[in-house]
C-alpha cells in the first residue's frame, strides 16, 4: 500500500505483518515531519503541526490503536510496546499483540524491522551507530520466543554518504574483526566511510538471522527522505510495524 505520505515495505514476510515508512511531502506542515523535537524552536504551533501530522498518519493507515512513540536516545534499550510505554526512553520496541503499533523515527539512522515467520511477534529498532555498537539489535531479538526471525533494513544513510571518524571504526573492530568489511580505508586524515547496512547484517547474522531484506536506500541522496546530514534542522520519518488478524 502506498499513499502521498506512506510506503509499505516490499518485504516477503507473513501476511499478518504490516510495515512501512513515511516520507516527505511539502503539501503537509513541515513536509510531514513526525518528530516533535526536530526543529530549532519548540513553539506550540510547531508541536501542534507535528501532532496533526501524527493524527493524519493514523487516519491514513486506519489504525485502531495509538502508535507507541518512543523517546529515542541512541541507547540499546528495548521495551514491550504498550500504551503505558509511550514516550519511554528506548530505541526499540517489541510486541506479540495484534494491532499494537511499534514505531521509530529516523533521518539517516537505520530502521530495522523484525518479525518471526509465523507472524506472531514483531519489533521495531532504531539503529544509529551507537545503538548498533552497544547491542540494540541483540536486545530486541532477546524479546522473541521464536528463533526464526526475518529482518528488513529500511531507509538509512547510504554507503557513499556516511563519513565517520576512524575511532568509530576502531570501536566496532574492538568488538569484532568481522566489522572490517563494513568500513572503507581512511580516505582523509581521521575519516572513513561506513556501511551501516553491512554493520546491521553482520550483527543479525551473528544472531542467526539470515533472512535479511531491504537495504537499498540512501536518505542523503533521495530527495523525498529526511536526512540530518543534509541539514541539521530537518524532520523525521516514521517507520511502523504491526500485526493484524
Amino acid at each position: 500500500m502506498s499513499s502521498p505520505i506512506w510506503q509499505s515495505l516490499d518485504w516477503k514476510c507473513h501476511p499478518n505483518i504490516k510495515a512501512g515508512f513515511t516520507f516527505k511531502n511539502d503539501q503537509y506542515p513541515q513536509s510531514f515531519n513526525l518528530a516533535k523535537y526536530a526543529f530549532a524552536d519548540d513553539e506550540k504551533n510547531r508541536i501542534q503541526e507535528v501532532q496533526n501530522n501524527r493524527l493524519t498518519l493514523i487516519d491514513d493507515l486506519n489504525l485502531v490503536n495509538p502508535i507507541i512513540w518512543l523517546t529515542q536516545t541512541h541507547s540499546n534499550r528495548c521495551v514491550k510496546a504498550s500504551i503505558d510505554q509511550i514516550g519511554q526512553e528506548a530505541d526499540a520496541s517489541y510486541c506479540n499483540n495484534n494491532q499494537q503499533v511499534c514505531a521509530v523515527l529516523t533521518a539517516d539512522c537505520l530502521p530495522i524491522f523484525l518479525a518471526d515467520v509465523t507472524g506472531n511477534e514483531i519489533a521495531m529498532v532504531h539503529g544509529g551507530w551507537r545503538g548498533l555498537l552497544n547491542g540494540v539489535i541483540e536486545h530486541a531479538l532477546e524479546q522473541f520466543d521464536s528463533h526464526n526471525i526475518q529482518a528488513y533494513l529500511g531507509p538509512a544513510i547510504g554507503v557513499n554518504a556516511f563519513e565517520v571518524g576512524v575511532e568509530v571504526k576502531q570501536q566496532f573492530l574492538e568488538r569484532s574483526k568481522d566489522f572490517e568489511n563494513a568500513f572503507a580505508k581512511e580516505h582523509k586524515p581521521g575519516k572513513t566511510m561506513a556501511n551501516i547496512y553491512q554493520i546491521a547484517r553482520i550483527i543479525l547474522e551473528k544472531q542467526a538471522v539470515t533472512d535479511i531484506q531491504g537495504g537499498q536506500y540512501c536518505t542523503v541522496n533521495d530527495s523525498i527522505l529526511f536526512s540530518y546530514r543534509k541539514g541539521d534542522i530537518t524532520g523525521r520519518m516514521a517507520h511502523l510495524i504491526w500485526m493484524v488478524d
